[in-house]
């Protein structure tokens, strides 16, 4: 399965612009691994996502010290990108009723 995640624009405010390119690339390294992890965990659950689209995530502010690296900001980016994500939960099997259940609930 292929998951490809398209960030048309990201706002960054109060960085020097030379560093963009940077902050992108560690962005985009870290939401690889993170979802790639979190991929391997969920497994099949993610098939119920195939297809999910989400037109806009509200990450939060994301702040840091007045030296952070590019590679610490992307970083720190990533991650609050990554927890705003709608996901699937592991499936799960009710002990009282044997019933597997996705607890998915597509956005």
């Amino acid at each position: 399965m292929r998951i490809e995640i398209v960030i048309d624009e990201l706002v960054l405010h109060g960085f020097d612009p030379r560093s963009r390119d940077a902050i992108g690339d560690a962005v985009r390294m870290e939401l690889a691994r993170l979802i790639s992890d979190e991929r391997s965990s969920l497994g099949n659950a993610l098939t119920k996502f195939e297809h999910l689209h989400v037109d806009a995530v509200n990450a939060a502010t994301v702040t840091l010290g007045h030296r952070a690296s590019a590679a610490s900001t992307g970083n720190h980016i990533a991650r609050a990108v990554h927890g705003a994500l709608p996901r699937p939960q592991a499936p799960t099997v009710s002990s009282a009723s044997g019933v597997l259940s996705s607890g998915a609930r597509p956005s």
